[in-house]
C-alpha cells in the first residue's frame, strides 16, 4: 500500500466504475430500461450514460419534453430495478479500492463519495462491497442540482468535508465525471476501468492508472499538489 499521508486533504470518489465494478450491470439495466418503454439505445448512447443521472439519460431517449412527473415515475422505475440487482446479483469491488480506501480512513485522511446514483443504490453498492461505514460524506443525485459535467456534487463534498476543492483529489473513470472533478478545481486522476487509456488522454487529467493497484507513488503527486 502507498505510503502516507498523500499530498492533497481529502480525496473524492465516484462509486460507479471507481469503487465497484458494475459497469456490464449499469449497461444491461439501461438496455432493459430502454427496451420497456420501446427505445433501442446504439452502443455509443449506453456508454453515454456514465457518470450521467437517470433523469438525464430518460429525457435523452425518450424526449426532453415528458412531463416532470412522467419522468420522475421513469426514474423510481429504473432504480427499483438497480436496487434489486445490487441486492441480489454478484459483483465486485474494483481491484484494489478496499485496501486503498481503508488504507486513508486508517490514517484519519478525509473522504468521500461524489455519485450520480441514488442514494438508496449508493448505499447497497456500499454495502455490498464492505464499505459503507468507511466514508465521512456520501454525495449522491439527491444532493446537487446539477449532475455530472457540471462540479456541483465534487464542491458539495469537498464543502462537507470543510476542504477547498483545489486541495482535493478526485477519482473518476468517467468522461463526465472527468470533466466534473476538473472543473470542480480538484486534480483528477482517472482510473481506466470503464473506458480505455487513450480516451481517456483527451480528457487530460492529472494521472491515469489502470485500478488501485496501478496508482502513482504520491511522491510524484507532490510537486503538482505543491504548485496548486
Amino acid at each position: 500500500m502507498l505510503p502516507f499521508p498523500p499530498p492533497f486533504e481529502a480525496v473524492l470518489f465516484d462509486l460507479d466504475g471507481v469503487l465497484i465494478d458494475t459497469t456490464d450491470l449499469h449497461y444491461r439495466l439501461w438496455s432493459e430500461f430502454a427496451t420497456r418503454h420501446g427505445y433501442t439505445p446504439s452502443a455509443k448512447e449506453l456508454v453515454a450514460t456514465n457518470g450521467c443521472r437517470a433523469e438525464e439519460t430518460i429525457r435523452n431517449w425518450l424526449g426532453h419534453d415528458l412531463p416532470a412527473e412522467v419522468v420522475e415515475e421513469l426514474i423510481i422505475e429504473r432504480e427499483w430495478h438497480a436496487s434489486r440487482a445490487l441486492e441480489t446479483e454478484a459483483f465486485s469491488a474494483v481491484r484494489g479500492a478496499r485496501e486503498f480506501v481503508r488504507s486513508l480512513q486508517h490514517a484519519g485522511h478525509p473522504i468521500a463519495v461524489a455519485t450520480s446514483a441514488v442514494p438508496e443504490n449508493a448505499r447497497l453498492s456500499l454495502e455490498r462491497i464492505g464499505l459503507a461505514d468507511m466514508f465521512e460524506v456520501v454525495v449522491t443525485a439527491m444532493d446537487v442540482q446539477r449532475g455530472k459535467p457540471h462540479p456541483d456534487c465534487y464542491l458539495e463534498a469537498a464543502k462537507r468535508l470543510n476542504v477547498k476543492p483545489e486541495n482535493c483529489l478526485v477519482i473518476e473513470d468517467s468522461l463526465m465525471g472527468i470533466r466534473a472533478g476538473k472543473a470542480s478545481g480538484a486534480q483528477v486522476l482517472a482510473l481506466a476501468t470503464t473506458f480505455p487509456r487513450e480516451t481517456l488522454v483527451e480528457l487530460e487529467p492529472s494521472w491515469i492508472a489502470k485500478d488501485f493497484c496501478d496508482l502513482p507513488e504520491w511522491h510524484a503527486l507532490e510537486p503538482i499538489a505543491a504548485a496548486g
